[in-house]
């Protein structure tokens, strides 16, 4: 099964880029060729570009707040745990409790003058060459080990950001199951909202079917249209049914 994921508010958006960002990060951390390290470092530097354009912290610890509210609100309700809302809340407080206690994020690659000297020219042309950066070509060259314990180092401090924009995203996608649905048979899928302010939509559909979907919503419809990819890697109108599975996601 292939899962697609589609935000429907800006702020959810931007976390799952957050994420994929960090997840990447990790595990080009673990590689040892020169050249994957390589891009681990750019996407550090993209990391620590999205810290600065955006106030990251107060922004996750908004949605921190939110997210123990709307979780205290199923307390006392019917079939309801309040052992489960408690550990839930405790969750949440933790990794805001550690996200307050990090440095500013991003410090320790703007404090460290390799990085700045290399993230500098990082987008020219060539840039890895002896010629263009010499300090950062014999780095490449020095034991895999001290690379990856250097990497790790300047990993590190972002992760209470990880650990928070992680909890905040898994508790979003657990608040509503898969559902299984079918197209009409043009290959479309329609679903009125009656004014439900859902946060992300989550598709599920068999790989073996080469389809992807395309979604588009507003506060009163969403509309779900899926496309058949070729061995061309060109793209039609699937006009057929297609069974998939759904979860609308709001908490």
């Amino acid at each position: 099964m292939v899962l697609f994921e589609f935000s429907l508010i800006e702020r959810v958006r931007s976390l799952i880029r957050l994420e994929a960002l960090f997840e990447r990060l990790l595990e080009l951390s673990k590689q040892q060729d020169p050249l994957m390290q390589q891009v681990a470092i750019k996407v550090l530097f993209e990391l620590v570009d999205a810290c600065e354009r955006a106030e990251i912290r107060s922004g996750l610890m908004q949605e921190i707040d939110k997210q123990k509210q709307s979780i205290e609100a199923y307390r006392g309700c019917e079939g309801v745990n309040d052992t489960a809302i408690d550990k839930a809340i405790h969750r949440l407080q933790t990794v805001a409790d550690k996200l307050t206690e990090c440095e500013r994020l991003g410090q320790s690659v703007r404090d460290n003058k390799w990085l700045i000297q290399v993230r500098n020219r990082f987008s020219s042309f060539g840039f890895a060459t002896p010629a263009e950066v010499p300090v950062y070509y014999l780095w490449q060259t020095t034991p895999v080990q001290e690379r990856m314990d250097m990497l790790n180092t300047w990993i590190v401090p972002l992760l209470p950001l990880y650990n928070a924009i992680k909890l905040l995203l898994e508790n979003l996608r657990n608040s509503a199951p898969m559902v299984e649905m079918v197209s009409k048979a043009d290959g479309t899928y329609c679903e009125v909202l009656k004014g439900k302010s859902y946060q992300l939509a989550r598709i599920q559909i068999s790989g073996s079917l080469r389809i992807y979907p395309e979604l588009t919503a507003n506060r009163h419809m969403m509309s779900v249209s899926f496309k058949c990819l070729d061995e061309r890697l060109e793209s039609d109108f699937a006009r057929q049914k297609i069974p998939f599975q759904m979860a609308l996601c709001h908490l």
